[in-house]
């Protein structure tokens, strides 16, 4: 059950404590780094990974290409910058008036959730964290607040993260929906517009199956569905290919996401009336549920038209404009001038083959009985060295890696062992000054301290 004061009908009320001011941080300006640059300015017509939302009078478009968001007329045709520079941007959603834009950027050091007025003015943070990140913004249903899933910096939390709610004056927000009982991750958040359900999409197998490999195909994500009045959570969407990326039609009564069928990620539609779901699209790029992904969106975010009837959704590097009920496909044109400043690496420059080589380590140290000789280890080769102040010499012409020196009683002989990827291992006797070696034993496996 989801506490009282979880309900959408309170947030308002509720309020969250105001987040230390911005003006008392460190300052800190990625456009003026104090780093060396350069510029580069080029036009394109295609992009990768580009979520993209829909206004609500449905004349306008707003997307993210490299890092920047763009506004774009809902037909098409030269894309307007609306936030720019060094810092990355992404994950645009239009207010519920239309009036603003949701998105993240890490313009403070961090992934944060910020919002601007859609030319880009009064650009603002609402959000403050500085070692966990957020991402997959989404407006409340009246513009009043928003919801957004955060992901946890501890390698115990490596797959969790939580959806959490939060005021636009800011603060740290209020717990949505907690990290499943799994230790895997919740994502994508989206209000129906009466307010009453969250719609979002967890990962429901364990990380037992997804350590290393998830094999799409398998049941690895489910839509759920939460009544904010009651607390209930309903696996809403599920099955072989999983469920993800959801996205509510302005009528409410269809839903859109995404699933992978076979080796295709697939567009879906979800009759939340009868239960039919219906492959829509097979023409999307390959999603990204079968790994782990930090920004916490497994398809790039796309929207609804006005008219519940059409979807906006990248694919191929374009736009595209799709019939949810035909499933005739039409391409939305769209053109960049772009503008980076390009941050130089830090470059040095190392002598790979230097004629003289300082050794930082030695080890596996061994003194001759009367302590006038030390054999040692040394980048994988055995050295003799006559004390106190002779010259670090080579015991053997050897090409194998050689280990574990130990003397005889009377000084004279060496042992020690060698291996090599090719024979194994072998142990090994030499004279003191390393000639006359022989092998004692050899082993294809690892032969130590003779």
């Amino acid at each position: 059950m989801v506490p009282r004061s979880h309900r959408i009908a309170c947030v308002a009320a509720l309020g969250v404590a105001a987040a230390p001011g911005w003006a008392a941080r460190d300052a800190w300006d990625v456009e003026n780094t104090g780093q060396p640059t350069v510029d580069a300015e080029f036009t394109v017509t295609e992009g990768t990974w580009m979520s993209v939302d829909v206004s609500p009078d449905g004349q306008t478009l707003a997307f993210d290409l490299l890092g920047d968001l763009y506004t774009l007329p809902a037909a098409g045709g030269e894309a307007r910058l609306v936030h720019g520079g060094s810092s990355m941007e992404r994950d645009p959603r239009f207010s519920p008036d239309g009036k603003r834009l949701l998105y993240i950027s890490d313009r403070s050091g961090g992934d944060n959730v910020w919002v601007s007025n859609v030319d880009g003015s009064d650009a603002h943070p609402i959000t403050a964290e500085t070692v966990n990140s957020l991402t997959g913004p989404t407006w409340g249903p009246n513009g009043a607040f928003i919801a957004a899933a955060r992901l946890f910096s501890t390698d115990d939390k490596l797959h969790a993260s939580e959806l959490r709610l939060f005021a636009l004056a800011g603060g740290s927000g209020r717990l949505l929906v907690p990290a499943p009982a799994n230790g895997e991750n919740v994502h994508e958040p989206q209000f129906s517009r009466d307010g009453r359900y969250l719609y979002y999409t967890e990962k429901v197998s364990p990380p037992t199956r997804s350590v290393v490999y998830i094999d799409a195909n398998h049941i690895n994500y489910a839509i759920m569905r939460r009544d904010l009045r009651s607390g209930t959570t309903e696996e809403l969407i599920k099955g072989f290919g999983s469920a993800t990326t959801p996205e509510l039609a302005p009528d409410g009564w269809h839903l859109a996401f995404i699933r992978r069928v076979q080796a295709k990620t697939v567009l879906f539609l979800y009759d939340l009336q009868t239960g039919e779901q219906r492959p829509i699209y097979d023409g999307l790029d390959r999603d990204s549920q079968a790994d782990f992904i930090w920004q916490g969106i497994y398809y790039p975010q796309y929207g609804w038209f006005s008219d519940s009837r059409h979807v906006v959704i990248w694919a191929k590097g374009k736009l595209w404009k799709i019939d949810m009920i035909t499933a005739a496909v039409a391409e939305i044109p769209f053109r960049v001038k772009a503008r980076h400043r390009i941050t130089l690496p830090p470059r040095f420059s190392h002598d790979l083959a230097p004629s003289i080589f300082k050794v930082r380590a030695i080890r596996q140290l061994a003194y001759s009985p009367d302590g006038r000789t030390v054999v040692f280890n040394a980048l994988g080769r055995l050295w003799r060295k006559s004390l106190p102040a002779g010259q670090p010499v080579r015991l053997t012409k050897s090409t194998s890696l050689e280990f574990e020196p130990a003397f005889s009683p009377d000084g004279k002989l060496i042992a020690y062992v060698e291996w090599n990827d090719e024979r194994g291992g072998l142990l090994k006797l030499a004279a003191m000054d390393g000639r006359s070696s022989r092998t004692l034993a050899a082993s294809g496996g690892v032969l130590r301290a003779p």
